[in-house]
């Protein structure tokens, strides 16, 4: 999501993608961690 609001940073969703991304480091953090553990970004592809 990043990389696509570097790439489109005057689009309409772009608040909404800026709150979003503010937001989700607490949420995760709180609530999904616990059910998915790191192991979400070892299969991020990079």
């Amino acid at each position: 999501m990043r990389r696509w609001l570097e790439a489109n940073p005057d689009d309409e969703l772009a608040k909404e993608v800026r709150a979003q991304l503010a937001s989700e480091p607490e949420r995760y953090a709180a609530y999904t961690r616990e059910y998915l553990g790191w192991g979400v970004f070892a299969l991020m592809v990079r």
